[in-house]
């Protein structure tokens, strides 16, 4: 009895919680959507991500890992609960397979998971490197939504994923690292959310380190992240299959 009693309060805490946490970042993002909107990156350079790869970052191998991308996509699932619209862009997922591969990471924070398409190219990237672990976090629509169906269970090992938002989960996260490699942002893409978190992440970057920021055209959040921490390097990603948009990539 006394048993039920504490499984029913636990389950009635985690839909408060749940909901609290999913409300409130929907009033964010509207009101963000209402008053944030305006953005200028015109006065940046476009890369493609192989102009990105070859010309800026040095990457003169990154060929071989074209194979390795297409046998990825080959083998991931059909099945999925999110639209399909959530699923990361080619340059994005591209980019951040060759950097992993190449720079070998070990420890990569993403917020923003939906059916796992990111998810599943770090995770392999990370299996054949024999190193490296992600935190992911995702706060999916409703409670029995499944969130990041395209991974795999042989890639289950380096994986930790955390459902709630990115505004109360990423800091406690950061707090288990002394430093990490790398971050990617792809949750709400709207104001606040892109800059709370790259700032709390730029904290515990390392030198040398790489943030990416999904869609920094839906706000002015990116010119502003890079007046506050001025970092080594900037480039600004022309996306490919979502066409307008760009990803915004910092080197600390």
């Amino acid at each position: 009895m006394q048993l039920n009693i504490v499984k029913k309060t636990k389950l009635i805490y985690f839909y408060i919680s749940f909901y609290f946490q999913r409300y409130l970042c929907l009033f964010l993002i509207y009101f963000d959507k209402a008053f944030f909107l305006k953005s200028d990156y015109s006065h940046y350079k476009m890369f493609t991500v192989v102009d990105l790869l070859e010309q800026e970052l040095g990457f003169q191998g990154f060929k071989q890992f074209e194979k390795e991308i297409d046998i990825i996509k080959k083998n991931i699932s059909t099945k999925h609960d999110f639209p399909l619209i959530y699923d990361a862009d080619k340059a994005n997922y591209f980019l951040l397979y060759c950097l992993i591969r190449e720079l070998k990471p070990e420890i990569i924070i993403e917020t923003g998971v939906a059916n796992g398409l990111s998810s599943n190219f770090i995770l392999n990237a990370m299996l054949l490197n024999r190193k490296g672990v992600l935190m992911s976090i995702d706060l999916p629509k409703y409670p029995d939504q499944k969130v990041g169906l395209y991974v795999t269970p042989n890639l289950n090992d380096r994986w930790n994923l955390i459902i709630g938002s990115s505004i109360f989960k990423l800091k406690s996260i950061l707090k288990q690292f002394s430093e990490i490699d790398m971050f990617i942002h792809d949750s709400a893409n709207t104001y606040h959310f892109q800059k709370i978190e790259v700032l709390l992440a730029f904290k515990k970057l390392k030198k040398g380190g790489i943030i990416i920021i999904n869609n920094i055209g839906h706000s002015n959040a990116f010119n502003e992240i890079i007046e506050i921490i001025k970092p080594h390097k900037k480039f600004v990603l022309r996306q490919e299959d979502k066409k307008g948009d760009f990803t915004g990539v910092i080197i600390k």
